[in-house]
């Protein structure tokens, strides 16, 4: 019996030591590549692919168990001066990168006891506030998650001046509309939330965000060099990387962007400096001995808030979450001000790195991304795939445009901006995924030209076109698309008069209405004879040929002065509606005025002409009167645009 009990004894000893010798949590996976290995590796990588993606300066950081393995720079901060990129020196725009550190701040408001995540946004405003009313529902939780459903503002998202930056309240006056789809049902990525966040920050502490932002968060985390400012101090200037476009075989130096929303993308900062936060977010919170946040307002910054399907990659607060060989990544990418940032981080295994760029484009980015993956862990197989009946193939066909879409002129960019995507049933039970619009990729789901979606879990699809997957979901009798790789986002099914065809066939039919119209208008003016009309048949005819040259002659300009000039590699639309556009969105109101006066005439020549020309003149009378909520659909109409 003694022997017995000094047995079991032994054995508890022994599984207690192993317990207490064994980590709380997964230990990340050593590596068994020496410093300089890797170093030599990613060395060749960006020798070899920078020259061929035309990429002409990299500021490269690589951390591993909150220590950097390597903080490299490659090419040029500035190529006419021969001035190399230094990771450590060189400031850079981060662009939507900037976000994260308005959401730390919120969460910093949290842990001080001055809010609550899931408190509606409406309780920080004061009673009077305008933008109330188009708040109902939304919580900072969901600001925090782009969940919130705000359209893309986009209009006016540069100036020209730091002078001409809007106070945050008045922009958010001016562009803030209400959301597309029901807050908290799908992902919505756009600048809005985060100037809404930065506007909370200000009204609670009553400090300017970047002020606050600096106190708790940049300081901290010794991001010395890090400022919101749009006027880069003095004291940096020089430091600043310059910014480049690559057309007809050479590098063009861009002009110096001044964003009009700084909350949403206005940070500039270097490589090692925001490296500290990734820093910090493998040691629980904390920098230098400094605890910059709670190791469990770390773990919400961790851990998905919102997942479109159980098995989708989702949203945290302030990463997007991705699968990569068989890995779970968290991504914060910036895009814009003539950069491409990128901070990545594995949790798992405790590695990530910071990526920034001074050329727009995400070619070099994707492919580092691949290739860091491939080189530290094996590829995933993909998963068995999970037949579709044709009919049930045939119920997810059709067109669907990411939730987000524009509320204001820049509507007629979803067609060129990868914001519309086309389904169809394949017969082996797939669906075929096709970016409409003339451009290659769609930012919004990642997506490229095309792509074949393979059901491996009910409403749940794998893709072709890289390791990744979209879910269906059907809310409210809507059919929803969510996407877990690029910019996450959610695509809504859209019915056929929305659809591209549709659209041009309604533009094709005003366009050939009014052509006949102002030639046939032209032809009367001309052999004009009193006898021939009946009583105001002639002054029908001559405002019909004025209201047909008035539409098919203002929208024309504005395209071209909106979406084909450009301004520092943007469209001019970027940096707010040229004074010659906000003019010509009145022609609309001028012709919907008249049109109430040819009404007026019509009334008093009907009972006087043959029934031919009464049936045409009253096809002309409801295509001028149809243009109208045609031009407000496309927001070419004054209060819309």
């Amino acid at each position: 019996m003694q022997f017995k009990f000094i047995h079991c004894l032994s054995i508890f000893v022994l599984l207690f030591a192993f317990l207490i010798q064994s980590p709380q949590k997964a230990k990340a996976s050593e590596f068994h590549k020496s410093q300089a290995e890797i170093e030599q590796f990613f060395d060749e990588f960006f020798s070899k692919e920078m020259s061929k993606k035309h990429v002409p300066g990299v500021g490269f950081i690589l951390v591993k168990d909150g220590k950097r393995i390597i903080s490299k720079g490659y090419g040029y901060a500035n190529i006419d001066k021969k001035i190399g990129v230094d990771p450590e020196k060189t400031l850079f725009r981060v662009a939507s990168l900037s976000k994260i550190y308005v959401l730390m701040a919120i969460l910093k408001l949290q842990e001080e006891g001055k809010l609550s995540v899931h408190d509606e946004v409406s309780k920080y405003l004061a009673e009077d506030d305008p933008l109330i009313h188009r708040l109902k529902g939304i919580k900072i939780h969901h600001l925090l998650t782009h969940t919130e459903g705000f359209p893309s503002k986009d209009v006016g998202t540069f100036v020209l001046n730091a002078d001409a930056i809007p106070p945050l309240h008045d922009t958010l006056i001016k562009d803030l509309r209400k959301p597309t789809i029901q807050p908290g049902t799908g992902i919505a990525y756009g600048g809005m939330g985060s100037v809404l966040a930065a506007h909370i920050i200000e009204n609670i502490t009553g400090k300017a965000f970047d002020v606050y932002v600096k106190e708790k968060i940049l300081q901290p985390l010794s991001m010395n060099y890090s400022t919101f400012s749009q006027t880069i101090p003095k004291s940096l200037q020089h430091s600043l990387a310059t910014t480049y476009l690559f057309e007809d075989n050479k590098f063009i130096e861009t002009e110096f962007l001044y964003g009009s929303t700084p909350p949403s993308g206005g940070l500039s900062s270097t490589p090692a400096e925001v490296s500290n936060l990734l820093i910090a977010l493998m040691k629980n919170g904390t920098f230098d001995g400094i605890e910059i946040l709670k190791q469990e307002t770390v773990q919400s910054m961790i851990q998905a808030q919102y997942r479109g399907h159980d098995n989708l990659a989702g949203v945290t607060y302030g990463f997007f979450e991705f699968f990569q060989n068989n890995k779970r990544a968290l991504v914060r990418d910036g895009s814009g001000f003539g950069v491409t940032t990128r901070m990545l981080f594995i949790p798992e295994e405790q590695i990530g790195f910071v990526y920034f760029q001074n050329i727009r484009g995400d070619d070099l980015l994707n492919e580092l991304t691949t290739t860091f993956f491939d080189y530290f862990f094996e590829k995933k197989a993909k998963k068995t795939g999970i037949p579709l009946t044709l009919e049930e193939a045939k119920k997810l066909e059709g067109t669907y445009r990411a939730i987000q879409q524009h509320q204001n002129i820049m509507k007629v960019g979803s067609f060129f901006s990868g914001m519309m995507i086309d389904i169809t049933a394949n017969h082996d039970g797939t669906l075929q995924l096709v970016v409409s619009g003339p451009g290659d990729t769609a930012g919004w789901g990642g997506f490229e030209k095309e792509a074949t979606l393979t059901q491996i879990e009910p409403m749940l699809f794998q893709r072709s076109d890289m390791e990744g997957y979209v879910a269906f979901e059907n809310l409210d009798g809507k059919l929803l698309m969510h996407t877990g790789n690029g910019y996450h986002t959610t695509y809504e099914k859209i019915p056929w008069y929305e659809k591209v065809i549709s659209q041009l066939v309604f533009l094709t039919i005003f366009t050939i209405l009014f052509v006949i119209t102002l030639i046939y208008s032209i032809i009367h003016f001309i052999k004009r004879n009193k006898k021939f009309y009946a009583y105001m048949e002639l002054p029908f005819l001559q405002l019909c040929g004025v209201i047909s040259l008035l539409n098919l002659s203002f929208p024309f300009p504005i395209f071209q002065l909106c979406f084909i000039n450009q301004i520092a590699g943007f469209p001019a639309v970027a940096f707010g509606l040229p004074k010659l556009v906000q003019i010509l969105l009145y022609v609309p109101v001028i012709t919907g005025i008249l049109t109430m006066l040819l009404f007026g005439l019509y009334y008093q020549l009907y009972r006087n002409v043959s029934n031919k020309r009464k049936i045409g003149y009253f096809v002309i009378l409801m295509g001028c009167l149809l243009f109208i909520p045609y031009c407000i659909y496309w927001r070419f109409f004054p209060g819309f645009a």
